[in-house]
């Protein structure tokens, strides 16, 4: 709180009274203490000097009527020319300059002074003087604890005058008052003197925020838009990195380094960002990040470009830039699922080094930007350097649009070869190739073809709605194969549907020569990979006709090639060593809709998307229909994807829950029940001196969340789907389920035609078991999640990356490292809960490295029996609740 500032005739006053305390020997005239003279005729004293002469009436009269409000007098100076009291006096200052006279420091005289050019009768003179008790000084200058806002301001536009250091006196007024708006103003008028750009606007950013006149926001914001000229928005390289710390102030810092919350003008004077420029991101108050290189925005806080993120935290701090979505062009390199979340997205559209995409690719590219713009997001674009296929996309950009927001109707903003120039200007080695520059030259024609016609000046990029309302078609016997024949081209949803059968069947054998060179490395060729394949089929073997009962697994062998011709079709049946029933299923999509979905697949290993157009429209030509006259005993015709699950569903049965797996007890310690399942003492030795994770086991309901096949959540507690009806304990689960749903899918759904695919399973805390918890982060905590196509566990690190950034919380780690030994397994079971800190934990989860698990359950903990189906539940508590009490 500022104190409140005595009068000025009550502070000359008291300075007056100080003389007898202090009156100087070396000032005889000091010593006779002469009585004050009136406070109009001390103004005068200040205002005029006995060399400026006596000043004429009217100029007296009109002197008069100065504000005396900010007239601060701030200590007494005694020097060998005199003794005076230094004034600060903003209004008096103004005064006389518009009256002609020169600057000079204002002071009261109290002994005859001798004005000269080694007489410092200005603030600065104080230096020299005592500084009384609670008084503090600032530049060297004793200053009072009644001193407030506008003392400070006034001594800051005095130093400004004189060309004395200011910048003491700016952080001691942001120090005090960081809330008020003109330390900031006074901060970034400092700044725009010594030409730091960041400086500035980020003082002229903090002073828009404290500030609700229009008008000044105006003035401030062309102050942002000069400077910004000069220095990139939120990221600071190490020279603007040194100058903030040589500024030494905290609030400064905490200020500059926050995120950007005003809106910006998007197009600013042309900034050029050199390619080893080391960048930095601030990530809270006290810690930088460094960015991948050649980072920098297009159009502010709406487009920028850069080289590919190395890590998630490289994603984090793109995060904090206000970027939400990434679009990664290198196909050598697409960047891991596990970085990304609900605030910012990742599109992978694969783009050969060197090359540019394709038309449809940039089109989609294009359109992503546009709509992310429209909805208040930003968009990073990266390949591996940042300048040649980026830089494609960037040019392309500027010319529809130039440097700033999309406006629909207009035409392209600029010719091809003005838009290369003016991205090469800013990001200097942008667009690598004759091949990239024709591209965009072919791409800016098609935009202004597109707008004489009426169009958009993108497509769509390639994106056609998935077919609907169409119905699956089957001709013969299709019931009980033993082999399925899949025919379409590349992209019908072949490899889709039969990860859909081993979802279901984990029996199924899917005999597919890209998915061998896949798991080559890139070693394997294709004609290696067709022979593996062959091998596998000639090796097949059908199950039993005792296997042939609806609840039963049978072995199934699919053939997951194209399968275009009749002749193909028969080669491959041949090699079969066993009599089979053997039906085909042949994918009917438009061409177009296939090669939309092979341009925007993560990856493939022998189909790369700029060879998707030949290739699809090559083997369409030789596609030919399947037939019951080349011996398959039925025939499914499948033309989307709801089709594809309802046959999925008809031939291997719906997807079954998946129960939660029984974890083994470690130790006996007298809390296993007589159908639990203990480890051996010679698996437990095994276990000793392996690198383990150690969880805190919680007390609540085992819960597992999948999504179904409609796309809708699911739950279910052990062996059963639940509801919020069936406990009392279940009752908030649907207003749960509805604030997390799109964290829930977000890290349930891997690829689109297999919602089914994870399982997330986690404790539900809301019911007290056999442990009151009071410091819940929520009513559910994960542990587990649960891959059905692979049948593992995800690791935990898996498991993080998934939940980071979700609002999921995860069980937490109690310990990391070696298992030295029994004993220390029965030390984890003295700690007191995390969540409950008057009660010891319940046991622990001990992870081993391989994926292999166990537990230690406290030998005196009893889990809780009470029927959790009455009402009369008592509910633990989450620990924001208590906050918000």
């Amino acid at each position: 709180m500022e104190s409140t500032e005595p009068s000025c005739a009550d502070v000359l006053a008291t300075l007056w009274k100080s003389l007898d305390r202090n009156p100087g020997p070396e000032h005889p005239l000091l010593n006779q203490q002469p009585p004050p003279p009136p406070f109009t005729s001390l103004l005068f004293h200040i205002l005029f000097t006995p060399t400026e002469g006596h000043p004429n009436p009217s100029l007296l009269r009109e002197a008069e009527a100065i504000p005396t409000t900010h007239l601060y007098p701030l200590g007494i100076t005694h020097t060998k020319s005199g003794s005076f009291i230094p004034v600060v006096w903003p209004a008096g200052q103004r005064w006389r300059t518009q009256h002609g006279m020169p600057y000079r420091p204002l002071y009261l005289a109290l002994t005859p002074c001798a004005e000269g050019p080694e007489t410092d009768a200005s603030v600065s003179s104080l230096c020299s003087t005592t500084c009384p008790v609670g008084w503090h000084r600032i530049d060297g200058v004793p200053v009072p604890p009644w001193a407030g806002a506008d003392v400070l301001d006034a001594v800051i536009l005095d130093c400004r005058s004189r060309g004395a250091a200011e910048g003491p006196w700016i952080l001691a007024l942001l120090e005090r008052y960081p809330e008020e708006e003109r330390g900031w103003v006074r901060l970034g008028e400092w700044a725009r003197s010594r030409e730091w750009s960041k400086g500035v606007v980020g003082a002229f950013h903090a002073a828009i925020l404290r500030c609700g006149d229009e008008k000044r926001r105006s003035k401030y914001e062309k102050h942002i838009i000069e400077a910004a000229s000069q220095t990139e928005w939120s990221v600071w390289t190490s020279t603007e990195r040194a100058e903030l710390e040589r500024v030494g102030s905290r609030v400064v810092e905490e200020e500059l380094k926050s995120p950007w919350a005003i809106k910006v003008p998007e197009v600013l004077e042309q900034r050029t960002v050199e390619t080893r420029t080391q960048q930095f991101v601030p990530m809270g108050t006290t810690r930088w990040w460094k960015l991948p290189r050649f980072f920098s925005w297009i159009v502010s806080f709406r487009l920028a470009g850069m080289s590919t993120p190395k890590s998630a935290e490289d994603i984090n701090a793109l995060q904090t830039l206000g970027v939400t979505q990434v679009l990664t062009l290198t196909v050598e390199q697409p960047l891991p699922r596990e970085w990304f979340g609900l605030q910012i997205e990742n599109t992978f559209i694969p783009t050969k080094n060197l090359f540019p995409p394709t038309v449809q690719q940039m089109d989609r590219a294009i359109r992503l930007i546009v709509e992310e713009t429209e909805r208040g997001g930003a968009t990073l674009v990266h390949c591996g350097g940042g300048k040649g296929r980026a830089g494609t996309v960037l040019a392309c950009y500027i010319a529809l649009f130039g440097l700033s927001s999309p406006e629909g109707g207009t035409p392209p903003k600029m010719a091809p070869r003005t838009a290369m120039e003016l991205l090469r200007n800013m990001r200097p080695g942008s667009i690598e190739t004759e091949k990239q520059e024709k591209f965009v030259e072919k791409y800016v024609s098609l935009a202004w073809k597109r707008y004489g016609q009426g169009d958009p000046l993108y497509g769509n990029g390639g994106d056609i709605d998935e077919p609907v309302g169409l119905s699956l078609e089957l001709t013969g016997d299709v019931s009980a194969p033993d082999v399925i024949a899949l025919i379409g081209v590349q992209g019908s949803g072949k490899s889709t549907f039969s990860k859909m059968a081993r979802l279901r069947n984990p029996k199924v054998v899917v005999v597919s020569p890209d998915e061998v060179v896949a798991e080559g490395d890139g070693m394997i060729g294709s004609a290696t990979a067709s022979k593996s394949c062959e091998d596998v089929v000639g090796r097949f073997r059908r199950s039993p006709c005792t296997m042939n009962g609806p609840d039963k697994l049978r072995r199934v062998l699919i053939l997951d090639r194209c399968n275009a011709t009749a002749e193909e079709r028969k080669r491959w049946i041949a090699l079969l060593t066993t009599r089979a029933k053997v039906i085909a299923i042949w994918f009917d999509y438009d061409p177009e809709l296939c090669r939309a979905r092979v341009e925007s697949r993560p990856s493939h290993p022998t189909l790369p998307p700029w060879r998707s157009k030949s290739a699809i429209e090559s083997v369409s030509k030789m596609l030919q229909p399947p037939s019951l006259t080349e011996g398959f005993n039925g025939i499914a015709r499948v033309r989307s994807i709801d089709c594809a699950r309802q046959l999925a569903d008809q031939l291997f049965g719906a997807v079954q829950l998946q129960k939660f797996i029984r974890t083994r007890h470690l130790l006996d310690l007298g809390s296993a029940t007589r159908d639990d399942l203990v480890l051996s003492p010679e698996d437990l030795t095994r276990c000793i001196s392996q690198n383990v994770i150690v969880e805190e086991k919680v007390d609540g309901a085992n819960l597992g969340i999948s999504i179904s096949a409609s796309g809708e959540l699911q739950v279910q507690n052990r062996s059963h789907y639940i509801s919020s009806k069936d406990q009392a304990q279940f009752a908030p689960l649907p207003a749960w389920l509805e604030r997390n749903a799109a964290a829930l899918k977000t890290i349930l759904t891997a690829e689109q035609g297999i919602p089914e695919r994870y399982v997330l399973y986690g404790e539900w805390l809301v019911a007290t078991h056999s442990i009151e918890y009071t410091h819940l982060p929520d009513w559910f905590m994960a542990f587990d999640l649960y891959d059905r196509l692979e049948n593992r566990f995800l690791s935990r690190s898996q498991l993080e990356a998934r939940l980071k950034g979700m609002g999921i919380p995860q069980v937490p780690v109690l310990y990391q490292g070696n298992l030295d030994d029994v004993d220390m397994l029965h030390s984890f079971l003295t700690r007191r809960s995390l969540f409950s800190p008057d009660e010891l934990i319940e046991g622990v989860v001990v992870r081993f490295h391989g994926g292999g698990r166990g537990k230690v359950v406290r030998g005196d903990f009893v889990a809780g029996s009470r029927h959790w189906g009455k009402n009369e539940i008592r509910r633990n508590r989450v620990w924001r609740e208590q906050a918000l009490n």
